[in-house]
């Protein structure tokens, strides 16, 4: 199974929000500024933050918070 990846965005208070909650979540998932880094993401990203696993995307804007929410109602390990 791929690992999921957030990317976020300078200046961006979704991304903060997000990421602010998967810190208060105990979650760790890889967090990619595409501002800072010169990392390629895995899918055409529009819109940050953006959850992605493989070549597929997620989740993204707060709706990442509402989609892990439900992740961990169905299975412990998100």
């Amino acid at each position: 199974m791929a690992k999921r990846i957030l990317y976020i965005a300078n200046g961006c208070h979704d991304c903060d929000k997000v990421e602010a909650y998967l810190l208060a979540s105990g979650l760790e998932y890889p967090i990619v500024n595409v501002d800072e880094q010169e990392l390629q993401t895995t899918v055409p990203l529009y819109a940050y933050p953006a959850l992605c696993e493989g070549d597929h995307l997620l989740a993204y804007g707060v709706d990442i918070i509402r989609f892990i929410d439900r992740a961990k109602a169905s299975s412990p390990q998100v």
